[in-house]
């Protein structure tokens, strides 16, 4: 495992802010030459190294069997919310991602590239001026048409 660990590699960590297990750059190791911090190459975050969410999906079917529903409604839960992740990056990798600007007009289904949320969907048009966006981890109002 830590042969093809160095700094500036690829290595896939849970992020704290994307809430997913995700592709990250290592930025420094520990005094063990373990991973010790990172940031997300989606989110742009830096944080410590986070054992990829897979772990911790085996931990929830174990306390399923221990703990009843509250756990099991968890799991439906993770893999609902993989689900919708699935097909959020289905339709976004359909489309060529328009440069988001307040003057831009968006239509219904269009995917958008913005400065500082990452790489969205429109979901509805709200208003004249107003989108409602999905991002990999939420749902933004966005202003357009301005």
């Amino acid at each position: 495992m830590t042969e093809s660990i160095k700094v500036g590699g690829d290595i896939i960590s849970f992020c704290s802010r994307c809430q997913l297990s995700l592709a990250h750059i290592l930025v420094s190791l520990g005094p063990d030459s373990l991973p010790a911090k990172v940031i997300c190459k989606t989110c742009k975050a830096e944080h410590r190294h986070k054992v990829a969410k897979k772990a911790s999906v085996k931990k929830a079917k174990t306390a399923r069997k221990s703990k009843g529903t509250t756990s099991a409604r968890k799991l439906k839960k993770e893999e609902s919310v993989q689900m919708n992740l699935e097909r959020w990056t289905r339709l976004v990798s359909e489309k060529t991602p328009i440069k988001y600007s307040v003057r831009t007009l968006f239509k219904q289904s269009d995917v958008v590239d913005h400065s500082s949320f990452g790489i969205g969907l429109v979901e509805s048009l709200m208003e004249d001026d107003k989108i409602n966006v999905l991002f990999r981890t939420e749902s933004k109002v966005l202003v357009h048409n301005k």
